[in-house]
């Protein structure tokens, strides 16, 4: 059966050489979580059989090198905003623009993704050969969602008021910068927003 499907693969111009790596993976995983107390031998993915995979795993020690690595690259980007937004807010003239205050709340979520990306996959590589925790995928996955619709919704508010200065000052008009109290506002709407889509599932 496994040559047969072999054969149908290639002759849909895939190539012979990944469609036996591919099939040759899922038969294997398929061997490790199958049940066999069940009356039809079907295939289950469990707790048990995913810690065993995980036990007699072969981590490769290049692999944790670069996993630590770029943990490490993660972790000084986090930091790198942190610092840039703790000098915006430590600064009373830098916080009275409403484009600063814009530019502090985008950098959050940044460091933020950077942060948890840093921990989970340091984590992973010493402790769990590279393997990422159930609330480390899910931290990530819910952060990853709730930095892109920040970023979205929050860069839009920004586009706006950056056209309506430019389009202004095209026509000689002053545009005064959104006040503190629209700022503010937009940024928690957007916050609120993307937290609750971020956390709805």
């Amino acid at each position: 059966q496994l040559n047969t499907s072999i054969q149908i693969l290639s002759s849909n111009q895939i190539d012979f050489k990944y469609a036996q790596l591919s099939l040759s993976f899922f038969v294997l995983i398929g061997a490790t979580n199958a049940d066999t107390s069940s009356d039809d031998a079907g295939y289950i993915w469990n707790s048990d059989t995913w810690s065993d995979f995980v036990h007699n795993f072969s981590y490769p020690t290049g692999w944790k090198i670069v996993d630590i690595t770029v943990s490490i690259f993660e972790a000084f980007s986090c930091i790198c905003a942190l610092f840039v937004m703790s000098s915006m807010l430590l600064s009373d003239q830098t916080r009275k623009s409403g484009y600063n205050v814009y530019m502090i709340f985008l950098i959050l979520p940044d460091a933020l993704i950077n942060g948890t990306f840093a921990i989970d996959l340091f984590i992973a590589a010493v402790f769990n050969k590279g393997f990422t925790t159930y609330i480390g995928c899910l931290a990530r996955v819910e952060i990853a969602i709730f930095n892109s619709l920040v970023n979205m919704y929050l860069n839009a508010f920004v586009a706006y008021e950056v056209y309506s200065l430019a389009s202004g000052s095209s026509r000689g008009i002053r545009k005064n910068p959104p006040s503190l109290q629209k700022v503010y506002t937009q940024i928690l709407f957007v916050y609120v927003l993307s937290a609750l889509y971020a956390t709805w599932n």
